[in-house]
């Protein structure tokens, strides 16, 4: 094992104690939010059926822009997938401007396209993999590394952690 990985476990060596989230807390909250947006949605007079009429545009960008995230590689290539997935995602994004949320979504891609850029990656916090009940995923970066993300690390920038 390199001596990076030493660091990085010895790094999130407080967090292996903490419980983990389980799934049904997640499902919870997933379905707890849906709730409040049909609530919310009634409370502003509107409607369900009005959803149906949303005409969002270009679906088949997305669909491809979301498959190419999931699609396997070697190299560099998981990452040039990632970056064009991207910009599919935010061309779709920004023909639905005129859809509600969709401004927000174009802000969360564009700062996603951002730090990933910056970084050659997404750089994930190893305490955060831990706390959500993800230490399969913290194991695999450190034995391997990631075709997207990596550990963040002292060199990362645009980070939560601010570094």
């Amino acid at each position: 094992m390199p001596a990076s990985s030493f660091a990085v476990l010895s790094a999130v060596a407080p967090y292996r104690t903490q419980l983990t989230v389980p799934i049904r807390n997640s499902m919870r909250l997933v379905l707890a939010t849906l709730g409040l947006g049909v609530l919310f949605g009634y409370l502003r007079r509107g409607s369900l059926f009005a959803l149906g009429r949303v005409q969002v545009r270009w679906a088949p960008v997305a669909m491809l822009g979301l498959a190419l995230q999931l699609a396997p590689g070697h190299g560099h290539i998981p990452f040039v997938m990632l970056m064009l997935s991207l910009l599919m995602l935010a061309a779709f994004a920004v023909v639905n401007l005129d859809i509600a949320g969709f401004p927000m979504i174009v802000i969360g891609l564009a700062l996603n396209f951002l730090v990933i850029g910056v970084n050659s990656g997404m750089p994930v916090d190893p305490g955060a993999l831990l706390r959500s009940g993800q230490a399969d995923t913290l194991q695999l970066l450190v034995a391997s590394g990631g075709a997207k993300q990596h550990l963040e690390g002292p060199n990362d920038e645009l980070t939560s952690s601010g570094t």
